[in-house]
């Protein structure tokens, strides 16, 4: 599963690399640079060309949904970061240089213009705008087939014995139109295993995955599973997890809890290093974070099998944007210990994030008087919830976070 997995996310980094490469000599080609397109041409990376020039395409063609779009690209993005290259990734815009895309693209002659007369939606369409259709057909196959074997959903309790409330209602989609995927009403809790890319024969690190939402939803894919494969990329495994939703906060902390003891129980089965389990979360998901690394003397629930014998603190933190840290009246939140041995901590923010960058002030000033090793990463810009889809300051985070990771130890 997991070599199956890794070979089809390859094959559409590798589409995704050239599609990037022949998107700008096509912007050349039809004499864009002055338009809209021209910052896409000029000194972006691969994937924010790909998103630049669909976003504008989009707007003259039905074909071309944002949803779709940000779907395909969010893998690729997770891998593509400035600054943040994988081995083998080449540069440039002179084209595939040779290399083969995947099955299912048009060829280089459907690329030209359109021959009077000739019929069909696509007909309709300037060549950019067909091959940002071919992109999302070809890659959309080739992720929906590597997501589906990634998919290895673990219920995070045994049958009938989860402790806490849940919903009764049955779990849904919180329709959006801005193509990412928020789940509500969620009563059985999941962690999704998605391995590291390139694995060692050594156990390599892994991070469980706490999305936001508010507490009202989980945003999947924005906040999950993109979040997932940029770590995969880094050799670092990724469990995302589907918590108790909506308004079930302590239901949640116990989801958490379990899924770090439960990683650390099977992390010889999962080849993880059961010493260097953390935990990610962003807005909501932050907050649990925070939770979990504070709260683990004592757990949330009477134990209740093997499982929870297995320490429940995480080795180290990672709190983007998050939210609920302050009581608003310039103290920590009340569910939240900083006297305790809280794990290695990295809070990101950005100052323009108004309603929840006071809470990461005031709790780096608890971790500082604690003596907490911990950084406190603040931007000027970038607001909040953007995940890795950050356009401002912020979009430096995931570079800087892995620096920090490997400055504990952690690659």
């Amino acid at each position: 599963m997991g070599a199956d997995h890794r070979a089809a996310v390859g094959q559409v980094h590798e589409f995704l690399q050239i599609s990037a490469e022949i998107l700008v000599v096509l912007v050349r080609q039809e004499g864009l640079e002055g338009d809209g397109f021209g910052g896409v041409a000029r000194g972006r990376n691969d994937v924010d060309r790909v998103v630049a020039i669909a976003s504008l395409v989009e707007q003259e063609s039905e074909f071309v949904h944002p949803g779709p779009l940000f779907w395909v690209t969010g893998l690729y993005r997770a891998s593509r970061l400035e600054g943040n290259v994988n081995p083998g990734v080449y540069h440039g815009s002179a084209g595939p240089r040779g290399r083969k895309p995947l099955p299912g693209a048009l060829p280089e002659s459907t690329l030209a213009r359109d021959k009077p007369g000739a019929p069909g939606p696509l007909c309709a369409m300037t060549p950019i705008s067909r091959f940002i259709a071919t992109l999302l057909v070809a890659a959309s196959a080739g992720l929906e087939g590597a997501v589906s074997r990634a998919a290895d959903a673990v219920p995070v309790w045994p049958e009938a014995g989860m402790p806490g409330d849940r919903t009764a209602a049955p779990e849904s989609e919180v329709p959006r139109n801005d193509g990412f995927h928020r789940r509500t009403h969620v009563s059985q809790p999941t962690l999704t295993r998605f391995p590291a890319s390139n694995p060692q024969t050594t156990p390599t690190p892994a991070m469980i995955v706490c999305p936001g939402g508010g507490y009202r939803y989980v945003v999947v894919d924005k906040e999950g599973s993109e979040i997932a494969a940029w770590l995969n990329a880094n050799g670092i495994a990724a469990l995302v997890l589907k918590y108790r939703v909506p308004d079930n906060r302590e239901g949640a902390l116990q989801d958490l809890q379990r899924a770090v003891s439960l990683t650390r129980t099977r992390a010889a089965e999962w080849n993880l290093d059961p010493r260097q389990i953390g935990v990610i979360g962003f807005s909501a998901g932050g907050h649990l974070a925070a939770r979990v690394s504070t709260q683990f003397e004592e757990r949330a629930y009477p134990a209740i099998d093997a499982v929870d014998q297995a320490s429940c603190r995480p080795d180290f933190a990672v709190l983007i944007y998050p939210a609920y840290l302050d009581d608003q009246q310039g103290h920590v939140s009340p569910d939240l210990d900083p006297t305790a041995n809280i794990p290695p901590t990295l809070l990101v923010h950005s100052e323009d994030d108004r309603t929840h960058v006071p809470g990461s002030k005031v709790y780096h000033a608890a971790l500082e008087t604690a003596k907490v090793p911990h950084k406190f990463q603040l931007y000027p810009t970038g607001g909040h919830g953007y995940g890795l889809h950050c356009e401002q300051d912020a979009r430096a985070w995931p570079e800087d976070a892995l620096e920090w990771l490997a400055s504990i130890g952690i690659r």
